[in-house]
Formats: C-alpha cells, sequence, structure tokens
C-alpha cells in the first residue's frame, strides 16, 4: 500500500486525492479478506494527469481483463476474483496499459495466476508510435539521419534477414549502408520521389515508414522486380554479405524468406512487430499501383500510409490501407473439458487450431464467430457464452484477429449417442457423457475434432509453427498447435492450463 505514496506528490485535484485514498482502503480490505483483485497502474504526469488502469482478475482458472482509460480517473477495478491467493502486486508506474495480457504482471507467491497469465499477442508492440505528423513535414530529412533504420524487402521473395545457428533477426540498415547495397544513385532516386509524396520510382519502389520507437525512425524499402532500374537480389545479398564482412560479420548468414516463413522465430516480438507492419504495408502497395476509380497510375502519400491517384481530376483522391477483420474463436464443450479444433488440407501434417472466418457486411464479430463455426463444423455456439479476450494484427497481407472465447450449446446424451470414437480424442469427462455432433464442410476442412484438455496439453509444449513450409517432427505430425506468433496458440494454450 505504501507504493501509492509517491503518486500524492503529483496529484493536486482533491477528488483525486481522494479516490487515491479510498483505492489504498479497498486493497486493504481485499488483503484482509483474501479477496483477489489485480490491480496493476500505469501513470503518465504532464500538466494535466492521464491515468491508466489496467485489472486483472482470476476466477476458476480464467482471466477476465479490463483497460480503462480517462482523464483525471486513476483506478479500474472489478471484483470478479474471490479465490483466497495473495493480495496483488502494484507495479512501477511506467506500466504500459495496453497490453492486453502484459508480460510485466508478476506475483511469484501465486503459481496458478503465473499459469494462467498470457503475454501480449505476438506481431503487437505498443512501443512502436506511429503518429506521423512530424514524419509529413521532412520525410527526406528523417529517413537520412544517422539514427533512422530501414528493413530491405525485395520483390516476391520477402525481407531480408540473418541467421546465426537457430537465431533469426532481420537486417536493420542505416542510411550510409544502403548507399553502400544499392548505390548513391539509387538511393538519391527514391529520397527524391519520397520527397514527393512516399517513395515511389517508375519501376514501383517503395519507401514506407513504419514508426518511432525510442527516437529512431523505422523505415521499409520495397525493392520491386520489375521496371527499368531492378537490381537482382543476389546482387543485393551479395553486397550485404559484403558489408557484414568489412563489419567482421562474415559467420552470418543473410537470407531472404516471406515474413510468415520466419515468424515464430524471431527473437523479439518488437522486431516481429516491426517486419510485419512493414509487410503489411507494401503488399497493400503491390496492391494499388492503379487507381480504382479512373484507372490512372497511383504514387505513395503520407510518408507511404496511403496512395494518391495522379489524375488531378479524379475524385477517389486518396486510399488508404484496407484491414480485413475476422473472428477467431476457442469453442468449448459445455463442460469446458473439451476443444473444438480443426485443420486445413494444405496446412503442415498434425496441424490443428481454433476455428475462424472473416466478417461480412452487416454482420458483428460475435455473430460471425457463430456463423463460422457453425459454416465450418456444424456445431451450435451458445449466444451468451461468446466474450472477447484478445485481439492481433495479422498483416499477411491484412487481417485483424479478433479472439474471442464461446461454449457450444449442451446436448442430452442418449443411449444412440456415439460421437466419442469418431469426433473426439481423450477421456470423456464430458458432465452428459455426449459431446455436441460434429458435421464439418468437407470443402473447406480436412478434419474437425474435439479435443481432451488432458490430451492438448502436454502436447502444446513439443513446438509447432504457423510457417505453411514447416516441416513438422515424427510427434509433431501426430499433432501440434500454430507456433507463439499466432493468437491461436495463445487462445489454445489458456483454455489447456486452466
Amino acid at each position: 500500500i505504501t507504493r501509492f505514496s509517491h503518486f500524492l506528490i503529483m496529484m493536486t485535484s482533491m477528488p483525486v486525492r481522494l479516490s487515491i485514498i479510498f483505492a489504498c482502503i479497498f486493497t486493504a480490505a481485499a488483503t484482509t479478506t483474501h479477496t483477489t483483485s489485480r490491480i496493476t497502474t500505469a501513470t503518465t504526469a504532464h500538466k494535466n494527469i492521464r491515468n491508466a488502469a489496467f485489472c486483472h482478475n482470476y476466477k476458476k482458472g480464467e482471466i477476465y481483463s479490463n483497460i480503462k482509460r480517462e482523464q483525471n480517473a486513476f483506478f479500474s477495478w472489478c471484483d470478479i476474483g474471490v479465490a483466497a491467493t495473495t493480495p496483488s502486486r502494484i507495479l512501477s508506474p511506467t506500466f504500459s496499459s495496453s497490453f492486453h495480457f502484459s508480460k510485466n504482471i508478476a506475483d511469484d507467491d501465486d503459481e496458478s495466476y503465473d499459469k494462467a497469465k498470457v503475454a501480449s499477442p505476438w506481431y503487437s508492440d505498443p512501443s512502436l508510435k506511429r503518429d506521423r505528423s512530424k514524419i509529413l513535414l521532412s520525410p527526406n530529412e528523417s529517413a537520412a539521419s544517422p539514427k533512422s533504420r530501414f528493413v530491405l524487402f525485395h520483390g516476391s521473395n520477402g525481407v531480408i534477414y540473418t541467421k546465426q545457428g537457430e537465431d533469426v533477426d532481420p537486417l536493420l540498415f542505416n542510411y550510409e549502408e544502403l548507399i553502400k547495397i544499392l548505390g548513391e544513385k539509387t538511393m538519391d532516386a527514391i529520397l527524391s520521389s519520397s520527397e514527393k509524396g512516399g517513395g515511389d520510382g517508375d519501376d514501383g519502389t517503395v519507401l514506407a515508414w513504419l514508426g518511432n520507437r525510442n527516437e529512431i525512425d523505422y523505415w521499409a524499402l520495397y525493392l520491386t522486380e520489375n521496371g527499368n532500374n531492378i537490381i537482382p537480389s543476389e546482387q543485393v545479398l551479395s553486397s550485404i554479405r559484403q558489408l557484414l564482412e568489412s563489419k567482421n560479420d562474415a559467420g552470418t548468414s543473410v537470407q531472404i524468406s516471406p515474413v510468415r516463413e520466419i515468424g515464430d522465430v524471431l527473437q523479439s516480438v518488437n522486431d516481429a512487430a516491426l517486419l510485419s507492419t512493414a509487410n503489411g504495408l507494401i503488399e497493400f502497395h503491390k496492391a494499388h499501383p492503379f487507381c480504382s476509380k479512373c484507372g490512372s497510375r497511383t504514387t505513395p502519400s503520407k510518408a507511404g500510409a496511403s496512395r494518391r491517384c495522379s489524375n488531378d481530376k479524379c475524385t477517389a483522391k486518396s486510399t488508404y490501407p484496407r484491414i480485413d477483420v475476422a473472428s477467431i474463436m476457442l469453442v468449448t464443450s459445455p463442460c469446458e473439458n473439451y476443444a473444438l479444433l480443426g485443420r486445413k488440407s494444405f496446412w503442415p501434417k498434425g496441424r490443428y487450431s481454433t476455428l475462424s472466418g472473416f466478417a461480412e457486411v452487416g454482420e458483428t464479430l460475435e455473430e460471425c464467430c457463430i456463423r463460422e463455426t457453425y459454416e465450418e463444423s456444424g456445431v451450435i455456439v451458445d449466444p451468451t457464452s461468446v466474450r472477447f479476450v484478445l485481439s492481433q494484427p495479422w498483416p499477411f497481407p491484412r487481417s485483424l484477429m479478433v479472439g474471442f472465447r464461446a461454449k457450444a450449446v449442451d446436448v442430452v446424451a442418449t443411449k444412440d449417442d456415439d460421437v466419442m470414437d469418431d469426433n473426439s480424442k481423450g477421456e470423456n469427462t464430458s458432465k452428459r457423457g455426449a459431446l455436441p455432433v460434429i458435421n464439418r464442410c468437407e470443402e473447406e476442412m480436412e478434419d474437425v475434432a474435439w479435443f481432451h484438455r488432458d490430451y492438448v496439453a502436454p502436447r502444446i509444449e513439443t513446438g509447432g509453427s504457423t510457417a505453411l513450409t514447416f516441416e513438422p517432427s515424427e510427434e509433431e505430425a501426430e499433432f501440434h498447435i500454430p507456433g507463439k506468433a499466432s493468437l491461436a496458440s495463445i487462445l489454445i494454450s489458456m483454455w489447456a492450463n486452466e
């Protein structure tokens, strides 16, 4: 409780002081009654105080999260947890509340909570600031700055990265290094077109700003395979190897691959978020070289955030990246001991994942969750059970995955029920002795089945990957879930560890 005292120094408003005092009393009461109400706070102090509170509550192995951000509102909590465990641990005031499941949360005295907590989804990095108001004032100055860094993409081959043993990291170049790799004439041409709007030469080369992290601007540079000024990928890779040799880093292997194929093996979530953002923007520029209304050529604008029609008379003006929203849902049996998982025919052998699908026009994400589950598996979802868990950017090429948890409608077992052998894996512990019957869509799904928690839990640590070229081991070929880069992995792991 004493950790709250340093906040009082920053406060001038009496109502705010009273709210803090009340919160202290509330926490003390929770300690006395052993009621678990996990409150993690964060604050940013300026002339006016803006606060955010992050609340994690634990009940019967399930995580409930609530984020509330209001000016002059210091606490947000809910009283769901009733487990008799140690009181919540207040963390640093620099805690970032934008994480739904933050790695900053820690409570060493509560083993069950440690098992239940989940990290922020892969490809997401709140520390990458995306406000481009300053960058639009002088994009060239930023790009040519010694502090700026570039990730390099080449045609359909993907991003250029390094691999040393099992470690995979993106190659981040400064402007001077790009001159050595591509030549001064090429870089001058790229910056010249960037000054006009976003960096799009006659051959389709694109320069796009990704964001700023720790006062460093990050850019994506896409080299096309078409046009008059083509630089072959092997020539680019050779120049990079020579650059690394000059820096006494010759032992590192330089490779090129689509971002999705290396997403699971990247060492840092920050790197993963950077590359996925770059991939999404580049795919957008590649897909919209011409105006959809008049057919004229488009060029990047706003430092690569959009494209503008080159026809001054066209009313279409600007085009922005399209985001396709999809529901991804872990559907359990009514008793919650089984999860409904499926696989596509083109996936690596043994890979099973949660069901998912894109939202249709006029449809809510909850309705999408119910419809897609029925279309793919024939299982009916209880509408009252659908609840949001967390979301994840998935720019391959332009998706946003919104994760849900739901339950299937209960069934009444009869002597004719014989679903265990054909539709499930693991011991039958359903309270009613039967599981909702599966009637999968054969055109879309190769297999859909009920998997018992005791079957899944020991197998989720076998490895797995989201790469379509993944080669499973003998054990993984029997069963594995997608790797850490997938939101499905988080949803399945949360359920399996309950």
